[in-house]
């Protein structure tokens, strides 16, 4: 039996890798990475033994793979992680989602393909539920939900395409994908870590804008959701399953908005009613969308109601890290980052 991780190098699948080869040592680990990318694949992962790169290109036709690595991977391949995402950078909106949804849509062929069907085990989001308040089945499909963003557009029409395969699937929806549960390490300040940047940079006399009381931080670390991947592949009960990777008791958004201004000598400052935090924020940063779009997520004000998932991780021994401890962690991490700067 061999894996083929779909998105190397990125900082999450380095901690699926790491995971799948302490968990299957006698399995061999086939990679995907994009040309662009490989220098810095080899680069990342020394030589180890039974890991193995190939050049390919997702959005093109099997993969990009070449005729040896197709040879390769379609009489052994039973596991398929699709955690590629792809950033968009220097493409247009319209060009960026074509090339999401062709990717997933030439994995599914290529899974089809295989000697055997693979388990596919592919990486979504908890916020293709979109945005409002209130309970929500956040291990239903979606239907017709308020999205934020075009990411999030591009998530739920890949959810729908493996919803719709006749491939064995696994979708995971976690919150935010955090760093490292026992370091706090994570390869770039992005995210909600520009809190922790803008906190840093404001004049004192300013103060922070503090979410909805009703907030909560939907967050997962990474080495979690790698571990919960990982064990989910090989669970009979997670099969044809959306499963939630979330902690059943969130953080309130405001503890880690407060903790970051106290870390920086800043005050706070709460919200009318119905406010969005992302407003002020993009107003402090002159309209920085990105930034504002990372922000919003701190004003989430849905309640996810995931039994299923959260006894199935428990069961499988995928323990979340205490909320508070992650907070503290990324504060620390962060904090650290920018003195080195």
């Amino acid at each position: 039996m061999a894996n083929l991780i779909v998105g190397y190098p990125s900082f999450l699948t380095q901690q699926l890798l790491e995971v799948l080869r302490r968990e299957h040592p006698d399995e061999p680990n086939h990679l995907l990475v994009a040309p662009e990318q490989v220098e810095v694949a080899r680069a990342t992962l020394g030589r180890p033994q039974g890991v193995f790169i190939h050049r390919g290109e997702g959005s093109a036709v099997d993969l990009g793979l070449s005729a040896e690595s197709l040879e390769r991977l379609m009489p052994t391949v039973k596991r398929i992680f699709h955690f590629a995402l792809d950033d968009g950078l220097g493409r247009g909106r319209r060009r960026t989602q074509r090339r999401r949804i062709e990717a997933t849509r030439q994995l599914l062929r290529f899974a089809s393909e295989c000697a055997e069907k693979p388990r596919l085990v592919v990486l979504s989001s908890l916020f293709v539920l979109g945005q409002g308040s209130g309970l929500v089945a956040a291990e239903a499909p979606a239907v017709d939900p308020d999205l934020r963003n075009g990411l999030e557009m591009d998530l739920l029409a890949r959810e729908r395409l493996v919803m719709s395969s006749d491939l064995p699937w696994t979708l995971l929806r976690p919150g935010l994908v955090i760093g490292h549960s026992r370091t706090g390490h994570i390869d770039r300040l992005g995210g909600i870590y520009r809190l922790g940047i803008l906190a840093s940079q404001m004049p004192k006399r300013l103060p922070l804008p503090l979410p909805s009381r009703r907030a909560r931080l939907h967050a997962v670390a990474s080495d979690t959701l790698a571990m919960a991947a990982a064990r989910l592949a090989s669970s009979f009960r997670a099969h044809q399953r959306i499963v939630v990777v979330d902690h059943p008791q969130p953080l309130p958004s405001r503890t880690l908005v407060q903790a970051i201004a106290e870390r920086n000598g800043l005050r706070t400052r709460g919200l009318a009613a119905g406010w969005d935090l992302a407003g002020p924020i993009a107003t402090l940063l002159a309209g920085r969308s990105q930034t504002a779009r990372d922000f919003g997520y701190l004003n989430d004000t849905y309640e996810y109601e995931a039994e299923f998932s959260e006894q199935l991780l428990r069961d499988l021994e995928v323990t979340m890290p205490p909320p508070a401890e992650l907070m503290r962690l990324a504060i620390e991490f962060t904090a650290t980052r920018l003195r080195e700067a």
